[in-house]
């Protein structure tokens, strides 16, 4: 598990992670460490302030070959009671560029209403990103929800588009 996320959703914690399940490439094996290994987004839900959890539970991906879906990034909206989660979704690696697997990305959001009992259909938002299509989110707890000025209510995620790509 890598790239831990947490975020309080009255009455629970929702705490996410990638779970990593390694990968090939050509046939070749990838360390877990790897970003283009296999992996889902786990969560485990707590609603003691963290005393005891859930099991482990998945909300974006399955442990299928190809499925290379990371970088949770979490924000809770208090004023419409919703979770809000993006997603970087890499799935099946299609070529290689400078010897590693080069994945076009999309970035997801995944909402909850339910304080994370429940998940609604994800949705792509890379046709509102604009240039900013298949941003990676985060990493981690890169959301807030502006509560002053001309913005108030605004929810901003922060992310780059490429790791190796700086956007102008």
């Amino acid at each position: 598990y890598r790239i831990p996320a947490i975020v309080f959703a009255p009455p629970a914690v929702l705490a996410f992670a990638e779970a990593r399940k390694g990968a090939t490439l050509g046939g070749k094996p990838f360390d877990l460490c790897y970003d283009g290994s296999k992996k889902s987004i786990a969560y485990r839900r707590s609603t003691d302030s963290g005393s005891s959890w859930s099991p482990i539970l998945t909300v974006a991906g399955t442990d299928g070959e190809g499925w290379v879906v990371g970088n949770p990034t979490a924000v809770y909206d208090a004023e419409t009671r919703t979770v809000l989660l993006h997603v970087q979704n890499n799935s099946n690696v299609t070529s290689v560029k400078n010897g590693i697997g080069w994945m076009p990305g999309q970035t997801w959001q995944i909402t909850s209403t339910s304080s994370g009992r429940t998940w609604l259909p994800r949705t792509s938002l890379d046709a509102s990103l604009g240039r900013f299509a298949g941003l990676y989110p985060g990493p981690a707890n890169a959301g807030i929800r502006l509560t002053k000025g001309s913005h108030k209510g605004r929810l901003l995620f922060m992310g780059v588009r490429n790791a190796c790509e700086h956007l102008s």
